[in-house]
């Protein structure tokens, strides 16, 4: 699942891919989630997916920083000029920025 979530985001130029982007990030998340309740793990850790954040208010506060701490671009991230590329950009951050 983890690659189409990374092939929708690098697609994403316009309102439909990143509806396309928003629905396969859902079904990543669920994925996630159901393998963590069959193996008990804690919520520290990495799960298959890539998530490092398991609640809702963790993964948002996660966005944000990413999206601050990117906002002028990073090393090794071109800020994109088309913004629903970006939203989608800060989107997938919140899943793996810690």
């Amino acid at each position: 699942m983890k690659d189409k979530v990374v092939e929708a985001l690098d697609n994403v130029a316009d309102e439909t891919s990143f509806r396309v982007f928003l629905r396969l990030l859902a079904e990543d998340r669920q994925e996630e989630k159901d393998h963590q309740a069959a193996l008990s793990q804690k919520k520290w850790s990495e799960g298959i997916n890539g998530w490092q954040t398991v609640d809702l208010a963790d993964y948002l506060f996660n966005a944000h920083a990413w999206a601050e701490s990117s906002k002028n671009g990073l090393p090794l991230y071109k800020k994109p000029e088309n913004n629903w590329k970006r939203i989608a950009d800060i989107l997938f951050a919140g899943k793996i920025y810690e």
